[in-house]
């Protein structure tokens, strides 16, 4: 597997940063669409069971897909401004993609190729650190 360097981190987290980004507005989008369809389609059913059940399905279930955009959203900011915490987000909402055929599976791998490289531990040091390990290294 080819290592990438800081240099190249530089570039590459910023993109999966972006791909979360998109990845989880193209899921949120979705959502509303289910929502959206969901209760114009418990408008036209004649069934009172139905009536009943549609708005009920149709408000849970895009709000558990926008749940669940909330940590890609928290990831994607994290790795946008180069926090520890957002490279260790970042995996785990990749590994969590995964599951997601197509998109989700592609983006969370490339997440997870990404942020496992050793240069992205020092990407995600704070440069004060950075310098200082650079001053005095151990």
């Amino acid at each position: 597997m080819k290592q990438l360097n800081e240099q190249q981190m530089q570039t590459h987290v910023p993109i999966v940063a972006w791909l979360l980004i998109i990845l989880n507005t193209i899921v949120l989008m979705v959502a509303l669409g289910m929502f959206a369809l969901m209760m114009l389609a418990s408008g036209f059913v004649r069934d009172p069971e139905a009536q009943t059940i549609l708005p009920v399905v149709g408000t849970i279930l895009p709000t558990i897909m926008g749940l669940l955009t909330v940590p890609d959203f928290i990831a994607a900011f994290g790795l946008l401004t180069r926090k520890r915490w957002g490279r260790i987000l970042g995996v785990v909402v990749g590994v969590l993609n995964l599951p997601g055929f197509p998109m989700g599976t592609l983006v969370g791998a490339y997440a997870i190729f990404v942020l496992m490289q050793d240069a992205a531990i020092n990407y995600f040091v704070s440069p004060p650190a950075r310098a200082q390990t650079a001053l005095h290294p151990a």
